[in-house]
């Protein structure tokens, strides 16, 4: 018996609770009003948490209807399972997509294997039974989507071997594809949406939202360039940036959508396409420091990254003037 459920390569993977759902709603051929009437802000917790930067929008909880009408999703308490393979191989049949904490050690194609204890998701979303392997989804250092294959004894040591009290989060949780939902775009929401992102922060809040985001980056910036190199920082700075790039890809996808249905005229689509090669700049630069520590490619970045929310307030003022 062999199930493979479809997937497509999302457009967003900066962060495994974007990529593993559009992964799966990628695959609907009218999805993309649903993404770009959702997505727009940016977001880090407070200043201080450089860790939590993120869509402001688009967290993967059970309790939030975000993913709605494309996905059903609903859950259930990892103590209800004695065994974890025919437990997946029964999901899987009957079309659910699931996403369960393991010890990744037990996981090929990352960091872990075979190194060190680490509970972290995986996402499963096919089998086969008589090579008796699971397919699976991760992300690379890159932040690509990639395939990886796990035996059912890999599988089996990887949820059987987590300590229970290392676990940030005791659900398996299902999600089931409806190919027959349908999402309208919906302008007054973008429009928003756009609102908020002009406007920024609060001052009165320590979060960091919208346009600010920018200077928290290139402050950030200042201060590696300052020190001596540290690869985690190096790796967060490199991830938020991609994060900033993926942002600029939904934006500009928001100005095709929104042309292509009139809403708006043909002429800011060559600025939504300008910024979003500018934030790609940014990405690049810090993927490379991140290699080779160089610091002459940190000093490039500040003021890369005040040309670009120049760009984005120019292209979100010009996008609320017609909307």
């Amino acid at each position: 018996m062999r199930r493979i459920l479809p997937v497509t390569v999302p457009m967003i993977s900066g962060r495994m609770n974007y990529g593993v759902p559009l992964s799966i709603i990628g695959c609907h051929p009218n999805w993309m009003p649903w993404l770009v009437s959702h997505f727009v802000n940016l977001h880090f917790q407070s200043r201080d948490q450089f860790d939590s930067f993120n869509f402001a929008e688009f967290p993967l909880s059970i309790e939030n209807e975000y993913y709605k009408p494309f996905l059903e999703r609903w859950a259930e308490d990892r103590s209800a399972v004695k065994e974890i393979v025919p437990f997946l191989t029964q999901h899987v049949q009957a079309g659910h997509y699931l996403i369960l904490f393991v010890n990744k050690f037990h996981i090929p194609h990352n960091i872990w294997y075979g190194q060190t204890y680490h509970p972290h998701p995986v996402f499963v979303y096919g089998f086969d039974q008589q090579s008796e392997k699971f397919y699976t989804k991760s992300f690379d250092e890159g932040f690509r989507f990639i395939d990886v294959e796990v035996t059912f004894d890999e599988m089996r040591d990887a949820f059987h071997t987590i300590e229970e009290q290392s676990l940030p989060n005791r659900l398996i949780r299902f999600m089931r594809y409806d190919e027959s939902a349908s999402c309208a775009l919906d302008v007054s929401a973008i429009r928003q949406q756009l609102v908020e992102f002009r406007q920024g922060s609060r001052e009165a809040s320590s979060r960091v939202a919208g346009s600010d985001i920018y200077d928290v980056l290139a402050d950030k910036v200042e201060e590696m360039t300052a020190q001596p190199y540290h690869r985690f920082t190096s790796f967060l700075l490199r991830k938020n940036t991609h994060i900033v790039w993926e942002h600029a890809l939904i934006m500009e996808r928001r100005v095709q959508v929104l042309e292509q249905q009139k809403v708006i005229s043909e002429r800011l689509l060559d600025q939504a396409q300008q910024a979003t090669q500018q934030s790609l700049i940014i990405r690049n630069y810090l993927i490379k420091y991140h290699v080779r520590q160089n610091e002459q490619l940190l000093s490039r970045v500040s003021s890369q990254l005040n040309k670009l929310k120049g760009m984005q307030l120019e292209l979100v003022t010009e996008l609320m003037s017609e909307l």
